[in-house]
């Protein structure tokens, strides 16, 4: 489940990957209008305050089906590392019980699955760990002789997916599973972001900039043009093509409507109801993106499915459950705030 977004699309600038090996990879490219999901009920949402908990959410990465939340915490930036760094600390809440911390880390949690197991990374300017959290303990998953590794995805199986850079600069996915770590066939320069239940992964190839989908045998399948964020337990996988937000059913990409004419919308996460979630443009030239859910076929503005007098604009939809709760980050009051929101009827 999930995927990380901002540490990654900042530890990503720096790395440099060499030759893709194209391989016997599947091709698709073909584009289809199919349901992702059966039809549901428009709901509407009781938005709840992260920032007003015991544990402030810097960034939000993901809610599991018991609605455990995980994420990152920033520390004051007064509070420095020995390396400069300001020191974060990842947390799961329940309710607004913390149940896990690292204050002595720079830190992201960017993957809960539903027995409230942990994938991430942690570490310093120069060396990140991917790691797994269960029970209080978390486990260095190592990087098989490489420099860094970081923790993408988990399922319920416990299994972890991520990617690992080398000495030469280049880059590595990996498979995390009973205390074992092993390289994923997947060509160089593969990033694996995500895997479900069944075995099945989803990411990009980094240097033609396309999504895949990998089978739990190891069959790949180009995607065409675009990023895999995140797959439901059906092989659905969410992310977004040429600046649009878009899924892939059945290996064909199927377009998600824009909130307005020629604005952009990425997709972050995907539930098994097919739900997607993720941030458009609320029109073509408008400065900050809202939160969207799209569901039957149509993209749905969050900020129009909350109160309307809420002093809420909400900007990303980071993740969704199957119970249709939804966590990301937003304005309250022109304030930086992290939220949840739960369907209400």
């Amino acid at each position: 489940m999930k995927h990380p977004k901002i540490f990654y699309s900042a530890i990503a600038v720096g790395v440099t990957i060499s030759a893709l090996y194209a391989g016997s990879i599947l091709r698709s490219f073909r584009p289809v209008d199919v349901p992702i999901g059966p039809h549901l009920p428009v709901a509407h949402y009781r938005v709840t305050d992260l920032g007003a908990a015991k544990v402030s959410f810097d960034w939000v990465s993901g809610v599991n089906d018991r609605g455990d939340i995980v994420g990152v915490v920033a520390a004051a930036a007064s509070n420095k590392t020995k390396d400069g760094d300001p020191r974060q600390a990842l947390a799961i809440v329940a309710g607004n019980k913390v149940v896990m911390g690292l204050p002595q880390h720079m830190a992201v949690a960017s993957a809960i699955n539903n027995h409230g197991e942990v994938a991430g990374t942690t570490g310093s300017k120069d060396t990140y760990r991917a790691f797994f959290w269960k029970n209080g303990k978390l486990t260095d998953l190592g990087a098989l002789g490489g420099v860094s590794s970081y923790g993408c995805g988990v399922n319920d199986k416990g299994q972890v997916v991520g990617f690992y850079e080398t000495p030469d600069n280049n880059t590595h996915s990996f498979l995390w599973e009973r205390g074992a770590m092993r390289e994923l066939p997947l060509p160089l320069g593969a990033l694996a972001r995500d895997i479900n239940n069944q075995g099945e992964i989803t990411g990009i190839f980094q240097k033609s900039a396309h999504a895949f989908l990998s089978s739990a045998g190891g069959a790949m399948i180009d995607l065409g043009d675009g990023d895999g964020r995140a797959i439901n337990a059906s092989g659905v996988v969410a992310g977004y093509s040429g600046g649009n937000a878009c899924a892939w059913k059945h290996s064909q990409i199927v377009p998600l409507p824009a909130l307005a004419p020629r604005s952009s919308a990425s997709a972050f996460d995907i539930n098994d109801l097919g739900q997607i979630v993720g941030h458009a443009q609320p029109s073509e030239n408008a400065k900050f993106s809202h939160a969207v859910l799209w569901q039957n076929g149509k993209a749905y503005d969050l900020n129009s499915l909350i109160d309307p007098g809420s002093p809420w604009e909400l900007q990303v939809s980071e993740g969704i459950n199957n119970k249709g709760q939804i966590v990301g980050v937003g304005e309250f009051k022109g304030a930086k705030h992290t939220f949840l929101l739960t369907p209400v009827g």
